[in-house]
Formats: C-alpha cells, sequence, structure tokens
C-alpha cells in the first residue's frame, strides 16, 4: 500500500541523513542534542562523542525486532554504511569518517554508528 511522501520523507533521511558539525564533531543532526552532548563529553571525554552520539539502532529505525533473519539485519546495515559514508565525503570532504555496522550484542541490536578516524 502506498502510504505517501511523507513516509519516502522519513526513509529518505534514513539513507541520506541530515548531518551537522559541532565544535568540529560531526553529527546525524537527529541525534544532536546540546545536553546530551555536553553530558557525554563529561562523562566520556571528547574521544567517545561521534561514536556515542551517532550510534543508530536499526530496531529503532524501522522497527521488526525478532522478524528478520540477521543476514537481512546485516544487508541493511552494510549498505546504510555505504550510503552514510558518501554523504559525510559530500558535505565534509575534508574529514576522514569511519561508517561501522555492528550487533551490539548487550542489547542484541544491529546498528550503524559514525565517528571521525
Amino acid at each position: 500500500m502506498n502510504k505517501g511522501p511523507e513516509e519516502a520523507l522519513i526513509y529518505s533521511k534514513l539513507f541520506w541523513p541530515d548531518l551537522i558539525e559541532v565544535d568540529g564533531f560531526v553529527f546525524l543532526a537527529e541525534n544532536y542534542d546540546r545536553e546530551y552532548y555536553d553530558q557525554v563529553v563529561r562523562d566520556y571525554g571528547a574521544s567517545q562523542v561521534e561514536e556515542t552520539i551517532n550510534t543508530t539502532y536499526l530496531y529503532n529505525l524501522v522497527g521488526g525486532k525478532g522478524e528478520y533473519d540477521t543476514a537481512v539485519w546485516e544487508a541493511l546495515g552494510n549498505t546504510l554504511c555505504s550510503i552514510w559514508k558518501s554523504r559525510v565525503r559530500r558535505q565534509f570532504p575534508d574529514k576522514k569518517v569511519v561508517v561501522l555496522f555492528s550487533w551490539y550484542t548487550e542489547i542484541d541490536d544491529p546498528g550503524i554508528t559514525l565517528y571521525q578516524a
């Protein structure tokens, strides 16, 4: 069933996210909150700020926990990694950014993180 342009717009942000730069760090705009940023810097230090704030869990984005084979999640995660890396390179060509898919074992959740190398 066709859900219309609103659903297409939501998924467009999944595949081509908005990025912002704050204090030299690159963040997924949707994940950034100044209070949380300050807390992460206080609690973990600046070296962990991008990785902590940018970690995105796929179940939260698209649902489907337990409904799909791990290979499907890995294919989606790896596809998003490639696209997000292209997005960062286009917007911030001088930054060296790592985008990784991982299974976060503490909650058994497929996710992606983005941080500068």
